[in-house]
């Protein structure tokens, strides 16, 4: 009996040290808080096949655009969840300025291990910029000539607007190519939010 009762402990003992050592899954490791989580490899593609399969589904370019924003939408909603409960502890921003700050420098950061420019533009309360000179989108996909003028980046502009939306800040979103032969795979992020979303702003954010 003695010698049972010492297998067991023995056998709980080690049932922890492996529990210990098992590798977390995905979901539970906290994000890095420096350097990117997405290998560029893999995503360039995972996205040339995402391309692949809208560009045999569409007729113009407009509507290849509209696809390629709305499943960036869906994964901007999802990431948004992952770094507010889990790196944020719920925490939201309530002011358009924390909200775009936090896309542009934490969100690239942790997507491309780089951060974008964020600008307001002139004049305009309701339009800010955000500034990406060296798109992972627009670097790693070859457009059809017949595509000429669309821009990859429809993509990321899903998932700006799919954070934006789900913190509560209604807007619009387009992606336009730098207009710099400095900067050839370069996107502007053009961001339009909603008069009801201003007017809240100019309440303080309540």
């Amino acid at each position: 009996r003695e010698g049972t009762e010492v297998d067991e402990c023995a056998i709980e003992k080690t049932n922890k040290m492996e529990a210990r050592r098992a590798p977390r899954s995905a979901l539970e490791r906290p994000l890095p808080r420096s350097g990117r989580v997405v290998n560029l490899s893999s995503f360039s593609f995972l996205f040339s096949a995402l391309m692949n399969y809208h560009l045999s589904r569409v007729q113009s370019i407009s509507c290849l655009e509209q696809r390629l924003s709305d499943a960036g939408y869906g994964i901007g909603l999802r990431f948004l969840e992952l770094v507010s409960f889990r790196e944020r502890q719920g925490k939201r921003e309530i002011k358009i300025q924390g909200m775009l700050s936090f896309i542009a420098r934490q969100t690239w950061m942790q997507l491309f291990g780089k951060p974008a420019t964020l600008k307001n533009a002139a004049d305009q309360p309701e339009r800010y910029l955000i500034y990406d000179h060296e798109c992972a989108t627009n670097r790693y996909v070859s457009i059809p000539r017949e595509y000429d003028g669309f821009s990859c980046a429809a993509f990321l502009a899903g998932v700006v607007r799919g954070m934006l939306v789900g913190a509560g800040f209604d807007c619009t979103v387009v992606a336009h190519q730098i207009n710099d032969p400095k900067f050839p795979y370069g996107a502007i992020f053009d961001i339009s939010f909603e008069p009801h979303i201003v007017a809240r702003e100019a309440r303080g954010g309540s």
